[in-house]
This record gives C-alpha cells, structure tokens and sequence, in this order.
C-alpha cells in the first residue's frame, strides 16, 4: 500500500474538498482586494485626509460581490468598515472610536456596503440568469 495515498470518507468524491478550496480562494481574494484599498488608503490619506478614505473600500465590496456573490460581498462590507475603523479612525490601530462621528460614519460605510452589496449580487445573479437562458434558447434553435 502506498505510503502517499489519502484516504477519503466513503460516498466522498473529493467535491466538498474542491469546494471549501474555492470558497477559501473567495475570500482570500476579497480579503486582498480590501489589503489593497487600505494601501491605497495610507498612502493617500496625508494628502486627502481619513475622511475622503471610506469611500476606496467600496470597490473591493462592488467588486466582491459582483464577481463572488452576496455573502462574499457582505464579509467584504464589514472587514472594510473594520478596516476603516482600525487604520484611520482616532484612536489609530484599535477598535474603539473616541469620536461619535467617526462611529457614524463606520456604521454608514457598512450599510452603504451591505446595499451595494446586495443590489451588485442581484445583477450578477440576473447577468447569469439571462446567460443560462441564452445558452437555452441556442439549444433549442440547432434543434429547429
């Protein structure tokens, strides 16, 4: 017996594995996309200010959830708004917020990217609809 084999549960083809590694690779990359949005954001903030920053994170949410769907772009909604909160709200580098704007406005930049989120996912879901139908429709016109 071969020392490398794996074994696998019975009635497991390998589909749930395949499947937690697309689901990781998901959020692997809505978690660099907001890496990158907060990059941007540090070096943009001396010029700008923290307050012109909130609205960079709203790309990796649109873009999360119209290429992975409504709960990606959920997670990517309330890392941002942690985000936000950690590298550019007072106190800097913690979670607490010593002025009740700033928690204002984490709370609104997290309703803003649930929104987004959920009005992006429903395009995707409708771009995806209409590209099973056409594929329908095109089978059933080689047939006639």
């Amino acid at each position: 017996m071969e020392a490398s084999r794996t074994f696998a549960r019975p009635g497991n083809d390998g589909t749930e594995t395949r499947a937690f590694a697309a689901q990781l690779r998901v959020y692997t990359e809505t978690s660099m996309m907001i890496a990158v949005a907060t990059g941007i954001g540090v070096l943009m903030a001396p010029a700008l200010g923290a307050s012109a920053i909130d609205l960079l994170y709203l790309l990796p949410v649109m873009a999360a959830a119209t290429l992975y769907g409504l709960r990606p772009g959920l997670f990517a909604g309330a890392a941002s708004a942690l985000a936000y909160n950690f590298f550019f709200t007072e106190p800097v580098h913690s979670l607490r917020v010593a002025d009740p704007r700033n928690v204002v406005t984490v709370a609104m930049l997290f309703a803003v990217a649930v929104v987004t989120s959920q009005l992006a996912a429903r395009v995707r879901a409708q771009a995806d609809l209409a590209q099973r139908s056409a594929t329908q429709n095109s089978a059933l016109a080689g047939f006639a």
